[in-house]
């Protein structure tokens, strides 16, 4: 299938899922009257999560997937299903679907065990959840065009790298479409938006200047990730990453560096530090969000300003419920593009 021909297809499914979007937030705001206010009074970030937290979190989410993988592979389930060994894509569909539930309770409760945050203050709570709901379909309506306009321009430009999931569904069985359906519209919207918007955004926007510095030289690390594997690579099967991911990490990760050197500088009248910098935060998360997306290249390029249209719904909204309703909606267009591409 062309390129013209998928971005039609793309198209169509934006519209469709525009249309169920706009229909949503039309119906939730005649529910309320139209009167309420969909954005709330701006005010300070709460918690007293750490960067320790932060950092246990990253482990839960790469560590729980893999206990849960080792877990079917020693009681045989995946044998049984396929008949045969399938592949390790295949495996990790199915490792999702136990681990998504786990990666929020153990993040959850461990929060609250180490430093008694509550899931509120990370995004969690139903507390004008017909406003957030709504300003998560708006945010869709508004963000989509933009997104998928820079995804064309850049395909256009750059060669561009399948997702795992394109090469699973070439001969996937329906609950293999249905497992992928469930990661990237329900499972990762919801503990993608946690980790990143809740947890680590909620921490850098009063995180002093040494978590912002940290964060940017992890950025630098992991958009280099690639490369390293392909020059430690023994066997020589490691394909050659390209030069564009890392320099587009170099270009988020100095730039971070560069913003948070500013928003630290000493101030006449002012303290060195100023504890609360959520612009700064938007981005620093937005760029470690970008990059760790890097395997599907360039979809990090999109995936960047998408990030920051949904790290300010979280910072402006004090919730997850809307970035995680349009992190689900964006996702519905590539799996509806897919659907429409295999019916085709």
């Amino acid at each position: 299938m062309s390129d013209w021909q998928t971005l039609l297809l793309g198209t169509a499914a934006y519209a469709a899922l525009a249309v169920l979007a706009g229909g949503v937030c039309l119906l939730l705001r005649m529910q309320s009257g139209g009167r309420a206010p969909l954005l709330p009074l701006p005010r300070r970030p709460r918690g007293a999560w750490s960067g320790r937290e932060v950092i246990l979190t990253f482990l839960v989410v790469v560590l729980v997937p893999d206990v849960c993988h080792a877990l079917l592979q020693s009681i045989g389930f995946y044998e049984q299903f396929y008949g045969r060994t399938p592949a390790r894509d295949q495996q990790q569909l199915w490792a999702m679907l136990l681990a998504m539930p786990m990666i929020v309770a153990v993040i959850v409760t461990g929060l609250h065990l180490s430093s008694g945050t509550r899931p509120a203050q990370v995004g969690l709570s139903p507390v004008r959840l017909d406003a957030n709901a709504c300003v998560g379909c708006l945010g869709f309506l508004l963000l989509s065009p933009l997104v998928w306009g820079i995804h064309v321009a850049v395909t256009q430009l750059m060669e561009p790298r399948g997702h795992a999931f394109e090469k699973i569904l070439e001969e996937a069985v329906p609950v293999e479409w249905a497992l992928v359906f469930f990661e990237a519209i329900i499972a990762a919207p919801i503990y993608e938006e946690l980790v990143f918007r809740g947890v680590l955004q909620g921490w850098l926007s009063r995180a002093a200047r040494g978590g912002h510095f940290a964060v940017a030289m992890i950025t630098l690390v992991v958009g280099q990730m690639a490369m390293l594997n392909f020059l430690l690579d023994a066997k020589e099967d490691a394909p050659f990453p390209g030069w564009e991911p890392m320099s587009f990490a170099c270009v988020l990760g100095v730039g971070y560096l560069l913003a948070s050197y500013r928003a630290f500088r000493p101030k006449a009248g002012l303290p060195a530090e100023t504890p609360e910098h959520p612009h700064l935060a938007i981005w620093g998360t937005s760029a470690l969000f970008a990059v760790v997306h890097g395997s599907a290249w360039p979809a990090p390029i999109p995936l960047f300003f998408l990030s920051l249209g949904l790290g300010w719904m979280a910072q402006r909204t004090h919730s997850l419920i809307g970035p995680i309703l349009c992190h689900a909606l964006f996702n519905g267009i590539s799996c509806l593009t897919l659907l429409l591409k295999a019916l085709g």
